[in-house]
C-alpha cells in the first residue's frame, strides 16, 4: 500500500483560513489528476481521510 501511495503526485494549495475553524490556517492537498488511479489506491487514499471534491 505505502510503496505504491509512496509514488503518487500531490499538490498543496498556499495556507488559507479554514472553512470550519476560522482562527485556524488550513492547507488542501490535491491528487494529480493525471495519476492513475484504481480501486486499490482509491480505497487507500479514502482510508487516510482523502475524500473526493
Amino acid at each position: 500500500m505505502m510503496t505504491e501511495l509512496a509514488r503518487l503526485k500531490f499538490y498543496a494549495t498556499q495556507p488559507h483560513t479554514c472553512s470550519y475553524l476560522p482562527e485556524e490556517q488550513a492547507t488542501t492537498l490535491f491528487l494529480d489528476p493525471s495519476q492513475p488511479m484504481d480501486v486499490q489506491v482509491y480505497a487507500d487514499l479514502s482510508d487516510m481521510g482523502f475524500h473526493r471534491s
